[in-house]
């Protein structure tokens, strides 16, 4: 039900069905031109994208998990079906048909890996989380960062997740990263999860 949101400059609706009567039918084309803390409502649909939101707060709320799916089918590391920085991203299905080697990692489901996230928060909601190729979400985190995922999916060919520092030591620090009832797995054996440090 759609009624209890309204479009606006700080709302804005995305509908990969033409017919409907919304300003967007592609998820990253908003994001390219949304304003920092804009709310992106995903209406059901299957949405094949590379998002990239890299410098900018956004928020990304699906409808329903089940129907809003957002997937690709690239074996690029770079082209994951979604890049985010900072923001709480809800309610999506969001895969990765990586089609990867063995000796060449395919994209993940969702990377962050961006300063922007340094003293910012990442919120994952009620969300599943897939790769083919790669693991399942690879999160670079920052200084100062708080990153969480509540009733979530992650699965990955490695990992459901593999997290680390930064590389670089401006962005060293605090960091927190919590889960609530999520379920992590990876297909390969090799655990749920994996946490490296990069030097710092």
């Amino acid at each position: 039900d759609i009624s209890m949101y309204q479009e606006s400059a700080e709302c804005v609706f995305v509908s990969a069905d033409k017919n409907l009567d919304v300003s967007y039918t592609s998820i990253n084309s908003v994001a390219n031109k949304a304003a920092d803390k804009t709310t992106l409502i995903v209406l059901p649909g299957t949405y094949k994208e590379n998002v990239k939101i890299k410098d900018k707060e956004i928020n990304i709320f699906g409808l329903d998990r089940k129907s809003c799916i957002l997937e690709n089918y690239t074996a690029s590391y770079y082209s994951p079906p979604l890049e985010i920085a900072a923001g709480k991203v809800s309610n999506l299905t969001i895969i990765s048909h990586g089609n990867g080697s063995d000796d060449k990692a395919g994209a993940y489901g969702v990377h962050i890996e961006q300063h922007f996230l340094s003293g910012r928060e990442l919120i994952f909601d009620n969300c599943y989380v897939e790769s083919d190729s790669n693991s399942g979400v690879g999160l670079g985190m920052r200084s100062d960062c708080k990153v969480s995922f509540n009733d979530c999916v992650l699965i990955g060919k490695e990992y459901g997740i593999f997290a680390h520092d930064s590389a670089y030591a401006k962005y060293a620090g605090l960091q927190e990263l919590t889960f609530s009832n999520c379920t992590i797995e990876g297909k390969t054996g090799k655990g749920g999860m994996a946490l490296d440090s990069q030097g710092q």
